[in-house]
């Protein structure tokens, strides 16, 4: 609210500049007219400046002001767009490597569900496939896959997306998917942060979307939603998840630290990596300190 009226206070004030360099110009024209600017003192060889030779001096400095407060206008003015093209760019940067990070993905997880069919696993410490284990007594022991928990697509609903608006309210629903095995006892916290159309951001809160007594079985999801005030508008909803959780069993444990987006224009949703990622978590712990 108050950057936008600071943006109205500059345009207010560089209209007033053009126009007063308007009259300066005009009044150096016209002020010779109305009568000498210099009189003979004592001779011809001695002058001295007239009241309008005064009126003169006293226009041209002005003039010279408005001129210089209309460039360094210009020059904040180029400095600002400059830094607002730099930051779009980066944030395009950013969702291209986010779509070619998550094409690999797929393709990596349907190598694995391939592999599967054929009694076959990787270890993902090692690098290496796993053949299914028979014991002696012909009981097939079986090496399941880890568990990982993510915002995903699940049942034609998207990771995250707008669940509803009214009252005031837009209801934004985000859904954490199980994949590949059963997971429980989860600490997790999701953080929710607002780019603005002027490419500021909004902190909106802390949520626990799961508990330590929490379970989802092999692809199982929950859905958990976030209210936001419709009178915020946003171009884009981080969600910074983060926390651990185990294998259903309990044997294993893991971790998680994923920064996630929506963009509410496009209706898409993804994850970020780099810088952009960066960013997005030091804007949320500035205020969760």
């Amino acid at each position: 609210m108050f950057k936008h009226c600071n943006i109205v206070i500059f345009e207010y004030l560089k209209t007033t500049l053009f126009i007063a360099l308007a009259i300066t110009q005009v009044a150096l024209v016209v002020i010779p007219i109305f009568g000498k600017l210099f009189t003979e003192v004592s001779g011809a060889t001695s002058y001295k400046i007239t009241l309008y030779g005064r009126l003169i001096l006293i226009t041209a400095l002005i003039g010279l002001l408005v001129t210089l407060g209309l460039y360094l206008y210009s020059e904040n003015e180029t400095e600002k767009n400059q830094k607002n093209l730099s930051d779009q760019l980066s944030l395009r940067d950013s969702l291209n490597q986010v779509h070619s990070d998550s094409l690999q993905k797929r393709a990596y997880l349907n190598t694995i569900e391939l592999l599967a069919k054929y009694g076959y696993k990787t270890d993902s410490t090692t690098n290496r496939l796993i053949k299914i284990i028979k014991d002696s007594s012909k009981t097939k022991v079986i090496i399941g896959p880890d568990p990982i928990v993510v915002i995903s697509n699940y049942d034609n609903e998207k990771g995250i997306s707008i669940q509803k608006k009214g009252n005031g309210m837009a209801t934004y629903q985000y859904t954490i998917v199980s994949s590949d095995a059963g997971s429980c006892c989860f600490e997790l916290s999701a953080s929710f942060l607002g780019l603005l159309p002027n490419n500021s951001v909004k902190y909106f809160g802390k949520a626990t979307p799961l508990n330590i007594s929490s379970q989802l079985q092999k692809d199982g999801f929950v859905s958990a939603f976030f209210p936001v005030s419709e009178i915020v508008d946003i171009t884009f909803l981080f969600i910074w998840l983060r926390g651990n959780y185990k294998n259903i069993d309990k044997s294993k444990s893991f971790s998680m630290d994923q920064v996630y987006y929506y963009n509410i224009k496009g209706n898409t949703f993804g994850y970020f990596t780099g810088e952009t990622r960066k960013n997005v978590i030091n804007d949320i712990l500035k205020n969760e300190k």
